[in-house]
């Protein structure tokens, strides 16, 4: 006997509804493989799935016993499929209840308080569902063969404890959902709004089909498409599930698309009223089942490269926090030591300054020369420490300028002076050409900073010649260089030489102190003041200079 349309839908209702089942349990075994070292967490996933699969297999079990009692032919077979619709009906109540109360992770009260009514109650309605306790007998409706279903039944003793149990699951389901929406956040907020918008859909579906379509419009032949408006909660549960797990939602629909492609085409094998139609719609099901592996394999690859971008950009993110985690303690600690060098150094300088003037006795000009030594060594140890402790303040974004107008002119005589000493040590000249006075509105610490550094370069890497040091004013900025006739640069080394702990190749040979900061501290603080700085150089043994702007607005 061929299908009716709607005894069709049906059919393809319960095919879908156990595939999606199946899909819940395969995408578990899947996303398992990824989650193994999360043995709670991979636990508690298998138990929402097996809970949502037992629920969707129940529901398609439900569907076709439905469909089967409606074309039993006599009551033996009847009472059969009515008692297990019975069964399977009151199995969908319960294990969606008990999925909610786990999905999502959640905690609630219900289990430990209503223990006896969550458990006792449908365990003993299974018991006695195969007596006559539920459904007492079974019967053909006769007189009204077009309303709809063709078998009636008697309740039983116990059927309105079968009816309580129903009203009692299902409110307390919708109460779970509505209780943890509002305890619930984000991912978990919107994984609920699918279950109460697949609840509310189902339920909206139910009472225009079983009820408004034929009481109010006289059509109770759709009264039988009730039953399958679980399709939507079933559904609803799904989407949330697959986005409880992050797995890309892509595939899920590329998997269901799918399915109800040939969900549509295999009831149209269902009713296919001779052998040609039977034949071609097989084909046409065949291609389309082809088509449609092909399809879901190709989004699951590419769901699958993506979520290993995905991990990598993790795995770099969480790399970067440890890095600038690091950093901040590498900060913190050079700050410290910076700090605690300070305090010796300071003392040492000062009871080097009362041997120098003399305060505990003459002094030869043998310990002249080695109070004069050590006082450059205290120096270059001091302007390390200073190096330390900018590294530090640029590092933690601490970087302040305290800008105040100061003549420009009179600090570079100042820096030049107190660097002329070091300059004739190596019998060089040190040699200023200054424009007008220039007054300028920057950090006077941090522009003398850069100074220092700039020229004391200059002095330690040239042996003979001179260093030039010019001002002058172009436009809206102020250009200083520091002019010598020293080692030199390579093009590569320009490039590279403000860099944070960079040295050039032969700088260990004349110079093997420093850390290669003092380049990279003073391009922070010129940067800072909106400003450049630069290094010109022909070539190794051609000489450097060394340049900055600021703006004099």
């Amino acid at each position: 006997m061929p299908l009716t349309p709607l005894e069709a839908i049906i059919i393809a209702n319960a095919i879908a509804i156990f595939a999606i089942g199946w899909l819940a349990l395969r995408h578990h075994w899947q996303t398992r493989q990824q989650t193994r070292s999360h043995q709670q967490r991979s636990r508690q996933k298998l138990y929402q799935n097996i809970l949502f699969a037992l629920t969707s297999f129940t529901c398609a079990a439900w569907l076709i016993s439905d469909f089967l009692v409606d074309q039993s032919t006599n009551l033996t077979s009847a009472l059969l499929w009515s008692k297990l619709t019975f069964v399977t009906s009151i199995l969908i109540l319960d294990l969606f209840f008990y999925f909610v109360i786990l999905f999502p992770a959640i905690p609630t009260w219900w289990c430990n308080k209503y223990f006896l009514l969550i458990y006792a109650l449908p365990t003993f309605l299974l018991v006695i569902s195969p007596t006559n306790l539920l459904v007492k007998n079974v019967y053909f409706i006769t007189e009204q063969t077009t309303a709809g279903w063709q078998i009636g039944f008697t309740p039983g003793t116990l059927y309105n404890l079968f009816i309580t149990h129903q009203i009692i699951f299902l409110v307390a389901t919708l109460a779970i959902i509505i209780t943890k929406y509002h305890q619930s956040h984000n991912a978990q907020r919107l994984q609920l709004k699918y279950l109460a918008l697949g609840f509310a859909t189902t339920t909206a579906a139910s009472i225009i089909f079983g009820a408004i379509l034929p009481e109010i419009f006289d059509l109770p032949a759709w009264a039988k498409l009730a039953p399958a408006s679980v399709i939507f909660i079933v559904t609803a549960t799904a989407i949330a599930l697959t986005k409880h797990y992050l797995l890309n939602i892509k595939i899920v629909a590329a998997e269901i698309l799918a399915f109800f492609i040939g969900l549509t085409l295999l009831a149209n094998i269902l009713l296919a009223t001779n052998k040609e139609e039977l034949i071609l719609r097989s084909l046409s099901f065949s291609i389309a089942v082809g088509i449609s592996i092909w399809l879901v394999r190709s989004v699951r690859q590419e769901v699958a490269r993506r979520q290993q971008i995905e991990q990598l950009a993790q795995k770099l993110e969480k790399a970067n926090r440890k890095l600038a985690t690091l950093n901040e303690r590498k900060s913190v600690f050079v700050s410290m030591v910076a700090h605690e060098l300070r305090t010796p150094l300071t003392s040492l300088q000062g009871y080097l300054t009362l041997l120098q003037s003399e305060k505990y006795g003459n002094v030869t000009s043998q310990q002249k020369a080695i109070f004069q030594k050590c006082g450059r060594n205290f120096r270059e140890l001091d302007r390390f420490i200073d190096s330390l402790l900018d590294l530090a303040h640029i590092e933690a974004g601490q970087i302040k300028c305290i800008k105040k107008l100061f003549d420009l002119n009179e600090l570079i005589t100042k820096v030049a002076t107190e660097m002329k000493a070091s300059a004739r040590t190596k019998n060089l000249r040190l040699v200023i050409n200054q424009s007008n006075s220039l007054f300028l509105r920057a950090d006077r610490e941090k522009i003398k900073h850069v100074l220092i550094n700039l020229i004391d370069n200059a002095i330690k890497y040239t042996d003979k010649g001179k260093i030039t040091v010019s001002v002058r004013q172009r436009e809206n900025h102020v250009i200083i260089e520091v002019k010598d006739t020293g080692s030199g640069l390579s093009p590569s080394e320009c490039k590279q030489i403000f860099s944070k702990f960079t040295r050039t190749n032969g700088s260990w040979q004349i110079n093997q102190q420093g850390l290669g900061l003092g380049l990279y501290i003073a391009k922070m603080f010129i940067d800072a003041h909106e400003g450049r700085i630069w290094v010109k150089s022909a070539g190794l043994n051609c000489g450097a200079t060394f340049g900055f702007n600021l703006p004099c607005k």
